[in-house]
């Protein structure tokens, strides 16, 4: 069609109509529903994630999973990140041997963090998640600050280890050492993935940051 050899189908037109509106056609849409509202954004990211995806693939292709896991991981490369954890849920239960109800999410945000939560904290398959985006704090000498006033608004972390362990094991950080964050999708907030703990100075700083609205972000664009 773009060569001028091809036909112009009812699906085609509908999806030029709506281009040309300056909306994602609904057929794309439907395919992708968190996608950017923006066409030039929507066909932006696909293509980004596309290649970063083949990138994924020739991972996993020449290691398997553990080849995929041992370098630093950017869930925003993903179409549905939320697969992907709900996928790491189920691969740690089944080589834990219990069932996936029986296992919880922890994070280590040290330098440190996959020795510390995969060799000596029971997690087999730890994950090291990078490009992470901070709202409304900043991320220093591993515990949450106040921003300061010239800080931009949104800012990157420091990659940070994930994985699971049976429900049994303690958290990496103690219930005063550290605040639940909430991660979107985007700096939008509509599309929940998870929450991280993440370490703070003081107990009496919990309800804080709570108050305050600190969110985690794969991406740092509205868009």
């Amino acid at each position: 069609m773009l060569f001028g050899s091809g036909l112009l189908t009812p699906a085609i037109q509908h999806a030029a109509t709506a281009l040309l509106s300056g909306s994602v056609p609904a057929d794309w849409r439907r395919s992708w529903d968190v996608g950017p509202e923006k066409p030039q954004s929507w066909l932006r990211d696909l293509v980004s994630k596309r290649i970063s995806l083949a990138k994924w693939k020739a991972a996993l292709a020449k290691g398997g999973s553990s080849n995929l896991l041992s370098s630093p991981l950017v869930l925003g490369d993903l179409f549905n990140p939320a697969t992907f954890i709900n996928a790491l849920r189920q691969q740690t239960a089944r080589q834990l041997g219990t069932a996936i109800d029986l296992v919880k999410m922890i994070c280590s945000w040290d330098k440190d963090g996959a020795r510390r939560i995969g060799g000596t904290g029971g997690c087999p398959l730890p994950c090291t998640l990078s490009n992470l985006y901070l709202q409304g704090a900043t991320f220093q000498s591993s515990a949450l600050h106040e921003s300061a006033p010239e800080a931009a608004e949104i800012g990157l972390t420091p990659p940070v280890c994930i994985g699971f362990v049976p429900i049994t094991k303690d958290d990496t950080y103690r219930a005063d050492e550290a605040v639940s964050v909430p991660i979107y999708l985007s700096p939008t907030r509509e599309d929940f993935l998870m929450e991280l703990q993440m370490p703070i100075k003081g107990n009496d700083q919990q309800n804080h940051w709570i108050l305050t609205g600190i969110a985690l972000f794969l991406s740092g664009d509205d868009a």
